[in-house]
C-alpha cells in the first residue's frame, strides 16, 4: 500500500561546514552517521527523519518532519537566537535559486537535467554506483536496464559516446540547458545546467560531450542562440570543501 504524504510534511535543509558542531548540541547520534545513512528520532512527541545526504557539497543534513510543527521546530531548536540580519551568523536561510547553484559548484547531477530516464547512466557519472556483474553475483537477478548498459559499456572506446563534464564561460552571460556546444563548427554536445558561480567568481556549466574532447582545457563553443560563447572544458566537481581537521 502506498500513500502519498507530500502534503503532510515538510524538509529543513541544513547545510554547511559549521551543521554537524549546531546539531552536536543537542543530538550524539546524527553527527555520527556515515554519508548517504538515515535515522529516525523522537522530537516534540512526533518521529522525524534525518539523513546525511546533502546536496551542496558541503557537511549536512535533511530532516523529513511533520507539515504543521516545521515552523514550531525550527525556531525551538535551529534559529533560536539567530540573527536574521547578521550576515555572519551561523545559521541563515538560503532558497532553492542557491540550492541549484552550490549543487552546480559540487557538480551534483539533477533529475530533468543530467539525469533522466533518455540519459545513459554511463554517461552522467553515477557508474560508481552500478555493478554490471550483478547477474552473476546475486544469482541471475538483474536490474532494468542491465543489458542496455552492457551493450553500451562494450561498445568501441568502451562506453558511451558523449560523458557529462564541466564548462568555465568565459565573461559574465550563463550559458543554460538545451544550449549546442561546437568545435570547429561541429556540434559535439549540449549544455545541461549552467549559472554564474559565486563561490568561484566566473560562469559555470555542466553538459555532455563528445568523449574525446573531455581533457581539461579544450576550447568549445556554446550557442546561445543569440551569439556565441566561448567556454573550456574542466573536470567535475568545481569545487571541494575542505575536509574538517581531526579532533585531537
Amino acid at each position: 500500500k502506498m500513500e502519498d504524504r507530500t502534503l503532510e510534511t515538510a524538509m529543513v535543509a541544513l547545510q554547511g561546514p559549521k551543521m554537524m558542531d549546531l546539531i552536536s548540541k543537542f543530538s550524539r547520534e546524527i553527527p555520527a552517521l556515515k554519508k548517504y545513512r538515515f535515522t529516525v528520532k523522537n522530537l516534540m512527541i512526533t518521529k522525524i527523519t534525518v539523513s546525511r545526504t546533502g546536496y551542496t557539497g558541503e557537511d549536512g543534513v535533511e530532516v523529513i518532519l511533520p507539515a504543521g510543527m516545521a515552523v514550531d521546530i525550527a525556531m525551538k531548536y535551529l534559529l533560536q537566537g539567530v540573527d536574521m540580519n547578521d550576515p555572519n551568523a551561523v545559521l541563515l536561510p538560503a532558497g532553492l535559486g542557491c540550492r541549484d547553484t552550490l549543487r552546480m559548484e559540487a557538480g551534483m547531477p539533477l533529475y530533468g537535467h543530467e539525469l533522466g530516464e533518455d540519459i545513459n547512466a554511463l554517461s552522467c557519472g553515477v557508474d560508481f554506483a552500478i555493478s554490471l556483474d550483478k547477474d552473476e553475483a546475486e544469482k541471475g537477478e538483474k536490474f532494468v536496464g542491465m543489458e542496455a548498459l552492457k551493450k553500451t559499456k562494450a561498445e568501441v572506446g568502451g562506453g558511451p559516446p558523449r560523458k557529462l563534464t564541466g564548462f568555465f564561460v568565459e565573461g559574465k552571460r550563463s550559458a543554460r540547458q538545451g544550449m549546442v556546444i561546437r568545435k570547429d563548427g561541429k556540434d559535439v554536445g549540449v549544455v545541461t545546467s549552467g549559472c554564474p558561480s559565486p563561490t568561484l567568481g566566473r560562469c559555470i556549466a555542466m553538459g555532455f560531450i563528445d568523449t574525446a574532447l573531455m581533457p581539461a582545457g579544450t576550447s568549445v563553443e556554446i550557442d546561445s542562440g543569440r551569439g556565441v560563447l566561448t567556454a573550456a572544458t574542466t573536470p567535475l566537481p568545481f569545487y571541494k570543501a575542505a575536509k574538517p581537521a581531526p579532533k585531537v
